[in-house]
């Protein structure tokens, strides 16, 4: 008898041993990425669930499930449960191996003032019929422009009678169910038929580009002139570089275009661009700019002891050390995002200058960029913004006004962790496919677009 139970003591022995095993791997079977910021967990799959705690980049993870889509993780961290955005999940095992458990649907952004449910009429729709596409809140404006006035907010599904298009298709007049008439972006509107009459639009006085505006027009005179200081001084046509946060580094920032995974679709015009900046000399897409990092704000670009040392020798900053070894034309600089946490507008707008100034300095055409909404931020966002246009006008440099640009996308193109940029559903190989509506409903994929569309402008400038 004593032996029968030291043998089942032994089994149970094993069978502990191996249950222990089991869950060792499964608690390290995936870590958020590695980031200077943090990624929220949330109670459930959805932007607008409520936050249970934030998690430093590198946090081991317990992933249990899935959503359907692939959207989101319901991991364990630190004791906790809830969901994690994906693209902030680094998975251990194949993604396959991971249940579904979650629908996953897509969640209606908030807004400032709450608005019912729209239905759709039941009277069959005109030849110029059209909704606005689920899941969306689209802006009906007074004019084919990103800085007309804004008349109210549309949710999905809306319906709408197309009464004309502007010029190159980019924007639908239309008349809502209400009765009011206005301006929408086109590509979230879903046609049900028919055609529309093209009328010319008030959308600017600049050089045409491939779609609507992604800002004021650029001051061709003042970009020249900073154009050929630069060539006097040794600067490389065809190149730019990056001052920025981790939203200027991640891979799904223009990094697709640089290797040839893109879809142009109905933005056929922009190859010129791409062919302007990816010579076989330099590929700008897929450059790592030593003036760009995770967590990056103003203070951090401008300050010596931040630069890398294995590749500025000198004691100089991180903007000029990138400048004098890259020499470039252009330099796209987004920040701001991490500013906010540390400095008044006031001061922001102050380093902002200064970046202004080194560049124009150095030959080097800034090209300023507004940042995206972020949680908690609302106010400072708009503060910083309106410093960011303010500084362009000023100094007669161009804008690339990001902040407008995503305005019209669920969650104003921000992903689950209310900071960074939302991603495509396809992830990394649809971060450039402009033929897709869905790709282009995520904030890099309207990054991207914009990011080429802007370049256009300024390449325009500087001559073609």
């Amino acid at each position: 008898m004593i032996r029968r139970y030291r043998l089942i003591a032994g089994l149970l022995a094993v069978l502990l041993a191996a249950l222990a095993t089991g869950l060792s791997a499964q608690e390290t079977n995936g870590h958020v990425k590695d980031m200077a910021t943090t990624v929220r967990l949330r109670e459930a799959p959805s932007l607008t669930s409520t936050i249970i705690a934030e998690l430093a980049g590198g946090t081991p993870l317990t992933l249990v499930g899935r959503t359907a889509n692939g959207q989101w993780y319901q991991a364990t961290a630190a004791g906790q449960t809830g969901w994690l955005a994906w693209g902030y999940v680094v998975a251990l095992v194949p993604v396959e191996t991971i249940p579904v458990i979650g629908g996953g649907q897509p969640t209606t952004p908030a807004s400032s003032t709450p608005t019912q449910p729209t239905t759709t009429t039941s009277a069959a729709p005109s030849s110029g019929g059209a909704v606005v596409r689920p899941g969306v809140s689209l802006r009906l404006r007074t004019d084919a422009s990103l800085s007309a006035g804004i008349i109210r907010e549309l949710p999905g599904n809306t319906s709408l009678e197309i009464i004309a298009q502007s010029a190159d298709g980019a924007w639908l007049n239309v008349n809502t169910p209400a009765g009011e008439t206005g301006w929408v972006s086109a590509q979230y509107v879903i046609r049900r038929g028919g055609s529309a009459p093209v009328t010319t639009t008030s959308g600017g006085s600049d050089t045409p580009t491939t779609s609507a505006s992604v800002g004021p027009a650029v001051n061709v005179r003042g970009v020249r002139a900073i154009y050929e200081r630069g060539q006097a001084l040794g600067n490389q046509r065809g190149v730019f570089t990056r001052v920025g946060d981790s939203m200027s580094v991640s891979e799904y920032s223009l990094d697709a275009i640089g290797r040839g995974t893109y879809n142009l679709g109905a933005y056929g015009g922009l190859q010129r661009v791409i062919d302007a900046f990816r010579t076989p000399s330099f590929n700008s897409f897929t450059h790592v700019s030593v003036s760009a990092g995770g967590g990056w704000t103003t203070m951090i670009a401008l300050e010596p002891r931040f630069r890398d040392p294995s590749v500025c020798k000198t004691e100089v900053s991180p903007l000029e050390c990138e400048y004098d070894r890259v020499k470039p034309s252009v330099a796209l600089i987004q920040l701001g995002t991490n500013d906010l946490l540390y400095v008044t507008a006031d001061q922001f707008a102050a380093n902002l200058n200064r970046i202004v100034d080194i560049s124009i300095d150095r030959g080097v055409i800034p090209v300023l960029t507004t940042i995206p909404y972020r949680d908690g931020y609302r106010d400072g966002v708009d503060a910083f913004n309106a410093a960011i246009r303010q500084t362009a006008a000023n100094r007669d440099v161009p804008l690339w006004d990001l902040n407008a640009a995503l305005n019209g996308l669920p969650n104003s193109g921000v992903s689950g962790d209310g900071i960074h940029l939302s991603w495509p559903p396809g992830g990394y190989l649809d971060s450039a496919n402009f033929a897709s509506p869905e790709a282009l409903q995520s904030g890099y994929g309207t990054r991207n677009l914009t990011a080429l569309q802007v370049l256009e402008r300024v390449l325009n400038a500087m001559g073609g």
